[in-house]
């Protein structure tokens, strides 16, 4: 009895329980090139949005599947000799299949695209996997790294989930599991893992179905799609997964050409593409007024009234040009072995646009003022007298022909050498008599001009010999004598100043002369300690001032003067009756000239 229970002890320690499962695989998925049962009326199955159904024929020689879509469901399954057909609809990506015997094989993603009217074949496999499963005690974490990562992995029957890395971390009971590894376009694998003693980690990478393909044209601008897909112009290489294929090549104004191609695993293939064949129509062009040349397409053709055929179909660009009318462009559509009309009317009014530097200056086109510049005016082409006036700048005229292909104007204006709106300082000499020298500071403004000026005479005594005054004493025969000079004259002037050219300009003036004439020393038996008397001079001036600029800033001037007696002092006129000092020093007719410096 007792070596009994010792033996149950042990079993329970040791024993191993074998559990026998039904097993479904997939031994090989491949398309069927081919094959056109998919596509061919009697056995073509349509799915519920119209579109023809792939076909999926299992290969088996069991009964008794079930076929689920999920979402996108299964159109229909019919059983056959020796296989299964299943329709699909295009676009499926995985499938689960169930038996009452082998159980189930769930989520097998297709490692070829399913494609619409295209047949394929799944051949099944059908056994039995016997699982060793051992006391728990035994159970260690077994870690997979899946490439790649959108893999899905079923163990024992049971699909797990992978970690965005493609990783995963699972506690396994001890004991021998079976495994297998699905991903879209690459090889499954399977087989057997030992769990037990160490943790375990796997490393699985699938290896790859996809093919390469190469996609040649003759016309190397051609835009070449796959599937209605846009991969490139004139050639194309990349990879693709085992599927059925329609490569199209496509050109403006050419009629498509397209190829079909069953690419198999792993296959390397080049694919040629024949050259798009041209599509042509024509166009009729005229113009009012004619002879108007044509350019289609910034190609030059000829002049209207044009007939062009063979244009390829599709949108050009057209442009007329005749001198003096304005361009036309605009874009028309060649319609197959269709001829478009054509006809413009041309215009001859174009916008000018006339600029200065600097801008601001008056603009006047022949003779009549436009506005003040920059400035656009609507005109027609002809010759025209373009003139130019800005204050402080040089007045210009041009005789130009404007048209829509000669349509801006942009001149460069000079500065004038006299400057009519500045102050500027005057030194000059008065030629009489007497010679005299002097400075005056004067302005135009608006060509009005004004002028403040102080001259001084070279000679500064002069003694004057008294004969008896016959006021005071008739009886005296003694002689008195006087010295006198002659202080300075004030002057105050305005004037209009009239430009002749732009280094020229005559100034009318009319102004007002103030004159200080002081006795220096007298005979003191008529003033006793006198210390001299002074008189003044006022006179009215008429003048002309005529400059000339040789260089910028800077002009010379004369300015011939003739002066109007207007007020004389007590003195002044004793002098005057007496002698001929004022004669002298204030004569009728003066000349000035000097230099002028403007800032």
């Amino acid at each position: 009895m007792k070596s009994f229970k010792t033996l149950l002890i042990l079993l329970s320690l040791y024993a191993c329980a074998y559990v026998s499962a039904q097993n479904l695989s997939v031994e090989s998925f491949r398309v069927l090139p081919n094959d056109l049962t998919a596509n061919t009326y009697g056995t073509m199955e349509r799915d519920q949005n119209g579109e023809v159904a792939a076909l999926i024929k299992v290969v088996t020689l069991e009964t008794g599947f079930v076929f689920d879509g999920g979402m996108l469901g299964i159109v229909k399954t019919v059983q056959k000799e020796g296989e299964i057909w299943v329709y699909v609809p295009f676009g499926l990506q995985r499938i689960t299949i169930s038996h009452r015997r082998f159980g189930v094989l769930r989520d097998y993603y297709f490692e070829i695209p399913i494609q619409k009217a295209v047949t394929y074949e799944l051949k099944l496999s059908t056994g039995v996997v016997r699982t060793v499963i051992e006391d728990n005690s035994s159970a260690r974490f077994v870690t997979f790294n899946v490439n790649p990562a959108n893999a899905i992995i079923t163990i024992d029957n049971i699909s797990y989930p992978l970690n965005a890395d493609g990783s995963m971390r699972q506690l396994m009971a001890g004991g021998t599991h079976s495994y297998r590894v699905d991903a879209p376009g690459y090889f499954p694998e399977n087989g057997t893992f030992q769990v037990g003693g160490d943790e375990l980690t796997m490393d699985m990478s699938l290896k790859s179905m996809n093919g390469t393909v190469r996609l040649e044209c003759p016309m190397a601008d051609a835009e070449l799609y796959i599937n209605n897909e846009y991969v490139g112009k004139g050639s194309w290489t990349g990879t693709l997964a085992p599927a059925m294929y329609q490569a199209e090549a496509r050109h403006e104004g050419y009629r498509p050409s397209n190829v079909s191609f069953a690419l198999q695993v792993q296959e390397d293939r080049v694919v040629s593409i024949p050259r798009p064949q041209p599509i042509y129509g024509g166009l009729v062009i005229t113009s009012s007024p004619s002879g108007a040349t044509v350019y289609i397409d910034s190609v030059k053709i000829g002049d209207t009234p044009l007939t062009q055929n063979g244009l390829l179909v599709g949108r050009h660009e057209i442009e007329l040009r005749k001198d003096d009318w304005n361009d036309y462009k605009n874009q028309v559509i060649v319609e197959e072995n269709k001829t478009v009309n054509v006809n413009v009317t041309l215009k001859n009014e174009f916008e000018a646009k006339v600029q200065s530097t600097p801008s601001g200056a008056f603009l006047y086109m022949n003779g009549e003022l436009k506005g003040v510049t920059p400035i656009s005016i609507n005109i027609t082409p002809g010759n025209y007298v373009i003139g130019f006036s800005k204050t402080g700048y040089e007045s210009i005229k041009h005789r130009m022909y404007l048209s829509p292909q000669n349509p801006d104007v942009n001149i460069f204006l000079k500065g004038h050498r006299l400057q009519p709106d500045q102050f500027y300082m005057a030194g000059f000499w008065q030629f009489g008599k007497v010679s005299a020298y002097g400075f005056q500071l004067g302005f135009y403004a608006n060509n009005i001009n004004g002028e403040f000026g102080f001259t001084r005479p070279t000679v500064e005594h002069r003694t004057v010999y008294w004969l008896p005054d016959p006021l005071t004493d008739t009886n005296s025969i003694n002689t008195v004598a006087s010295t006198y000079a002659f202080s300075g004259r004030l002057s105050a002037s305005l004037g209009m100043g009239i430009k002749i050219g732009n280094y020229c300009r005559v100034t009318p003036q009319l102004g007002v002369a103030l004159s200080l004439i002081g006795e220096t020393e007298m005979d003191k038996t008529l003033d006793p300690g006198g210390k001299g008397h002074a008189t003044k001079v006022l006179d009215g001036l008429a003048s002309v001032r005529i400059e000339v600029s040789p260089i910028r800033h800077v002009s010379l001037f004369t300015s011939p003067a003739y002066r109007i007696q207007l007020y004389q002092g007590d003195i002044a006129e004793m002098l005057d009756a007496y002698t001929t000092i004022i004669d002298e020093w204030h004569p009728r007719w003066s000349f000035r000239a000097g230099v002028e410096f403007y800032f």
